[in-house]
């Protein structure tokens, strides 16, 4: 998408080849679905670790064998 852009960058969006504007429109909404799909598993992840005070997620009372505690919150992406 960045060198598409860059390669365009005198020119309006208009005015860029139509297969060139469909591409660029596809993987403008690829990336807003992969973006959508994180922020709703981040959302679902951080709305069950504060239901409940997890074992596995504290780091003073671990199981045997574990070495480092699960993240308690993961950030949503920035979606601008």
């Amino acid at each position: 998408m960045k060198a598409m852009a860059e390669a365009y960058k005198d020119l309006p969006r208009h005015k860029w080849p139509r297969e060139d504007r469909e591409q660029y429109n596809i993987w403008s909404s690829e990336v807003a679905g992969v973006k959508a799909s994180y922020n709703a598993l981040a959302a679902e992840y951080n709305a069950q670790m504060a239901k409940f005070n997890w074992r596995f997620a504290n780091v003073g009372e671990l199981p045997q064998g574990a070495d480092k505690p699960l993240p308690r919150e993961f950030k949503p992406y920035v979606t601008e």
